[in-house]
């Protein structure tokens, strides 16, 4: 994935609010601050507050709490939308060839005269993020500004004029870097619609757009994301006695539990076929020694079992299920892989992660200069991995033509290191025991490859 590429943005969420209105000029210096006219009433208001300086978490999360507010708007913000909910709808590349979409759904409102927001449907997990969007007018640098906060807390920030003849508004970021990220709003009666690009040295690296319409009034409930099983679920139990709800439950606990006690029986009969060992509960000195791994680190109750072992004189071989926990309440999710890990003192590895890009986020990523190698003379692999290291100029040296196309013909892999050591797996896919023979050999393919770079080195 190229560096610094197009944001997939949900920031022009809806239709137009109403025709155009005048900007109101700049103020000079040392002349009081202008007062508002109330679009509804026609009378004036409070000054506005001006603009904070630092558009961060706490002050995005203070805005989306204040209640909306039409009184003392400033006449500016009406080029944009009305408030109320909207169903978003974004994809990647042309309208006509889209080769991913999305949709959610947002709320807009107008807060403290001046500040337009957009924000998420409410998440039982507390601790997730919640992606919030703020826009206003600076009629001191007579300009729109918009602001944008990842969940590690980076923030970009866009500016737009109005285009001249015209219901559109040209967005550009901000930033000294030299790069600049462009995304072209126009406006129609019940719908608005954006395309946004990143242009570097003449060359269109990526591409983006949707639209948003507005589907209801800002007192409407968020629509499910998807159909409610849960509900559903809850439905059907009220009509059971409590006795015959036990004994639903307790079934499907049973179901499961056999499910998992089968998998392990026939991992255990495939192991023996292998004539490889095999070890039901896992180790724990293994799960210590990859605890430094990305993989290791994400969420809670990582727990390693299945583990299958062997090897040769040259390295060792562990192939296992791994497990952890991320989010609560209904954001829980427990995520579960087949993890193939070698370790062998032939190898001399710089420390990297390779795994597969994620279109929406890691594009997000590279634009705000998150780490990702990438190699001109292998676009392929570029497009699709992400590539980070400790040490960048090592891992470029490491990485040969075999290495690059090795990884290039197996698009879904993730790979991490250690310097003496790697794990193999694919996120969120367990291997079925029939499997792990193809597994072994994939595993043998990537260490040759990586024993070849680093006799190389």
């Amino acid at each position: 994935m190229k560096r610094r590429q197009i944001l997939f943005l949900v920031l022009f969420p809806v239709v137009v609010y109403g025709q155009d209105l005048p900007v109101t000029d700049a103020k000079a210096d040392g002349e009081p601050a202008a007062k508002v006219a109330d679009p509804s009433a026609g009378e004036e208001t409070a000054p506005l507050e001006p603009i904070p300086e630092s558009m961060d978490t706490e002050m995005r999360e203070r805005l989306a709490s204040e209640p909306h507010d039409y009184k003392g708007m400033m006449p500016e913000l009406k080029i944009f939308n009305e408030v109320g909910l909207y169903k978003d709808v974004r994809w990647r590349g042309p309208r006509d060839e889209k080769t991913e979409e999305e949709v959610k759904f947002s709320k807009l409102k107008v807060v403290r005269g001046r500040f337009l927001v957009s924000e998420p449907p409410p998440s039982d997990d507390k601790t997730e993020f919640r992606r919030i969007y703020i826009w206003t007018y600076d009629r001191e640098q007579r300009v729109f500004r918009s602001w944008l906060q990842f969940s590690d807390g980076q923030q970009l920030e866009f500016r737009g004029k109005k285009e001249p003849d015209s219901r559109s508004i040209k967005w550009e970021s901000v930033g000294d870097d030299g790069e600049k990220i462009t995304i072209h709003v126009e406006y129609f009666d019940d719908e608005v619609t954006w395309s946004s690009e990143v242009v570097v040295d003449g060359e269109r690296r990526a591409g983006y757009g949707g639209h948003s319409i507005r589907i209801d009034g800002l007192e409407s409930d968020f629509p499910d994301r998807m159909p409610d099983i849960g509900r559903i679920i809850f439905g059907t139990l009220c009509c059971l006695s409590f006795p015959t709800i036990i004994v639903i439950f307790v079934v499907v606990l049973l179901v499961k539990s056999q499910a998992e006690k089968k998998r392990t029986s026939d991992l255990a009969t495939a192991t023996e076929q292998l004539s490889m060992q095999f070890d039901p509960l896992g180790d724990v000195d293994l799960q210590q020694r990859l605890s430094g791994l990305p993989l290791c680190k994400i969420g809670r109750g990582q727990e390693l079992k299945n583990l299958v072992t062997g090897g040769t004189a040259e390295v060792s071989v562990s192939i296992f299920d791994f497990r952890y926990i991320t989010g609560h309440g209904r954001s829980r999710r427990v995520r579960r892989q087949t993890v193939l890990a070698m370790e062998s003192s032939l190898l001399q590895l710089p420390t990297f992660n390779c795994r597969p890009e994620r279109k929406i986020l890691d594009t997000i990523g590279g634009m705000i200069g998150r780490q990702d190698i990438d190699f001109e003379q292998h676009p392929e692999f570029s497009k699709a991995f992400v590539l980070k290291a400790s040490d960048e100029l090592a891992t470029r040296e490491f990485f040969d033509e075999t290495l690059l196309d090795l990884f290039a013909s197996k698009p879904d892999i993730s790979l991490e290191t250690l310097p003496t050591g790697f794990i193999v797996f694919r996120r969120w896919k367990r291997r079925q025991p029939e499997e792990l023979q193809t597994l072994l050999e994939e595993g043998y393919t990537f260490f040759q490859a990586l024993r070849d770079c680093t006799g190389r080195g």
